[in-house]
């Protein structure tokens, strides 16, 4: 299947399918994923100062990605980050051994591009998501940013998880950063700039924002609010604007909510939007 060009061989694809929690099915997460691959290869021909990709990469063979694809279907049924950590730590440590400092500083901010590493990649990006559910904030702060600077475009989707983070912490200059450096319509991002913009500005201020937030996807503050129960595991799939994302966002981001008291305003300003 020419979708499958992206990968090594279709046990590894399967398994970056599940690590990535997609709500598409396989094929179409492959045809996406082959468009993004044009898309950073565009991208990448422009910037003059990007080395050339050594012509040979460290390869896996398939007894390996079919274990390491059991660790990432083990830790996506946990409801324990605790366990799932353990399971993204197996695979840190496995693959660790296959890249060397020569070969990242070869393909620094464009680490996606080399599908072998993309296993590696991904767990990281698991184990800074349990490290934040975990509370151990300064630990996953390191490990997003050393992804958004391993993957410049950010192909593992840290800035979601990293601008909740900033927000918790009340980091409102890294928080301004991270929106300028991807300015896109996402739940996360739009929620996370409503959040910090009635904290530093003031209701007035955020307001717009809050309805900007609630265009791309109007179930979160109901969600934040308890008015809808919380799933007791994290959503393995969703889409853009569902129930399930707003679920997902809620339960990464409410204690961020919490710690600048801005449920109230937001009880009391979502229902003005929806009226």
């Amino acid at each position: 299947m020419a979708e499958l060009c992206l990968f090594r061989d279709k046990p590894m694809a399967m398994m970056l399918h599940q690590a990535a929690a997609s709500e598409l099915p396989f094929l179409d997460f492959c045809k996406r994923q082959r468009q993004q691959m044009k898309t950073a290869l565009n991208l990448l021909l422009g910037q003059d100062h990007y080395e050339a990709e050594p012509e040979e990469s460290p390869s896996l063979d398939n007894e390996q990605t079919r274990q390491w694809q059991q660790c990432f279907e083990l830790a996506a049924e946990s409801r324990d980050p605790l366990a799932r950590l353990g399971w993204f730590e197996r695979i840190i440590a496995d693959a660790n051994l296959l890249f060397d400092e020569a070969f990242w500083q070869a393909h620094a901010g464009h680490g996606w591009q080399v599908p072998e590493a993309r296993p590696l990649i991904a767990a990281r990006a698991g184990r800074a998501d349990c490290l934040l559910r975990l509370g151990q904030l300064g630990q996953a702060r390191d490990e997003y940013l050393a992804l958004l600077a391993l993957c410049r475009a950010d192909e593992p989707a840290c800035r979601h998880p990293l601008s909740t983070l900033y927000a918790w912490q009340g980091e409102w200059d890294a928080l301004q950063q991270l929106l300028v450096r991807f300015d896109e319509a996402s739940c996360w991002l739009l929620y996370n700039e409503a959040l910090m913009s009635f904290v530093c500005e003031g209701e007035a201020a955020a307001r717009p924002h809050l309805a900007a937030a609630m265009e791309v996807n109007p179930h979160v503050p109901a969600t934040l609010l308890g008015q809808r129960r919380l799933p007791k595991q994290e959503p393995r799939r969703w889409q853009g604007g569902s129930r399930d994302e707003a679920a997902l966002y809620a339960l990464q981001s409410r204690e961020a909510w919490l710690t600048h008291n801005a449920l109230i305003w937001l009880r009391k300003s979502a229902g003005k939007q929806a009226s």
